[in-house]
């Protein structure tokens, strides 16, 4: 008995990190201002030098936090501040669900 080859029909998507984020922060955060901090298990310790203490237990298996802010001047000023501090995670800013900036 032979075997036929069976076909089988299928569509392959590719989607990106920022593709994701993007429809998160619409999705979860339309109207607020949110600073995304990417890589974070990288920078555990100077992410606490500057005041945003994270449980490792919980975001072990984390790729990104997002920080949410009244407004963009305060984001910006706790960008500034962990960046002062030598963390060089990529950043950004998204402002009512839409990406503002980043630090590249």
């Amino acid at each position: 008995m032979k075997k036929e080859k069976e076909e089988k029909d299928c569509q392959v998507y590719s989607v990106t990190q920022k593709d994701m984020m993007d429809i998160w922060i619409e999705s979860f955060h339309p109207n607020e201002t949110v600073l995304v901090i990417w890589d974070v298990q990288n920078h555990y310790d100077i992410l606490a030098e500057c005041g945003v203490l994270l449980n490792k237990a919980v975001t072990y298996n984390s790729k990104v936090i997002t920080m949410v802010f009244d407004n963009a001047g305060i984001a910006y000023k706790m960008q500034d501040q962990i960046i002062m501090a030598g963390c060089m995670a990529y950043m950004q800013v998204y402002k009512g669900g839409k990406l503002v900036s980043d630090n590249i």
